[in-house]
């Protein structure tokens, strides 16, 4: 695998679905899962077009089918992204409910929700990620990615104006690195608008000490600011 890859992938890989949708889940960057040569030729594959794969399509390319199949686990983070969309359009968002859900539409092609990352190479954790970046790019480079894709996501935020955006993700990088997409500091559970789109940030959903209850009242005041 080469560094020009590897650096188009970290330039332009924007993770699943289409910008059109009308919900938008932001975070840091995506959990590694597959090896990075298979994500960089699958990314190749499905999404260098517009960026944004089909997520199903993407697991299946790397070999990782695990969260796509019948009787899968809910992935740990998906879950509470799940359970807040569910919860804020007011529709059943029970354990099997959820699992559909991540079965039959989280990130799909033809779908509602996108799911996009400040930065477009995985990593097992931030502290691995931040790693990772130093080994493959200098400072400089990762300071001017972050830029031209928050500039990138940016854009696309004011050309489609999703309904909903959730950044999450409140530890100091990614709430400053959120503060510079949103264009005004942050704190978690900030909820505001811009144009048509109410956005928020949350805690990462697999931050310690967090209930069902605390992310169903979040979603809950999320409608209640949309009407």
């Amino acid at each position: 695998m080469s560094m020009d890859a590897l650096e188009e992938m970290a330039r332009f890989c924007f993770g699943y679905r289409q910008w059109d949708a009308p919900y938008w889940f932001i975070g840091l960057e995506e959990g590694m899962s597959g090896t990075m040569e298979k994500r960089v030729k699958a990314w190749q594959k499905l999404g260098r077009d517009t960026g944004l794969s089909d997520c199903r399509e993407f697991h299946r390319e790397i070999g990782v089918d695990d969260h796509h199949k019948e009787g899968a686990e809910i992935q740990k983070t998906w879950r509470v992204l799940m359970l807040i969309l569910l919860a804020y359009k007011g529709v059943e968002h029970g354990k099997e409910h959820l699992r559909r859900y991540q079965l039959t539409r989280l990130g799909w092609k033809e779908d509602e929700t996108v799911l996009t990352e400040l930065f477009g190479l995985p990593a097992k954790n931030v502290k691995e990620g931040a790693a990772q970046r130093k080994l493959h790019f200098s400072d400089a480079m990762i300071d001017e990615i972050h830029s031209q894709r928050i500039g990138t996501i940016r854009e696309r935020l004011q050309q489609y104006s999703p309904s909903l955006v959730v950044m999450y993700g409140t530890s100091p990088k990614p709430k400053k690195e959120f503060a510079r997409l949103a264009g005004r500091p942050m704190e978690g559970w900030d909820i505001f608008r811009e144009g048509k789109s109410l956005i928020t940030l949350i805690p990462h959903p697999t931050s310690h000490g967090r209930t069902n209850e605390q992310w169903i009242k979040h979603a809950n005041g999320l409608r209640e600011w949309r009407s």
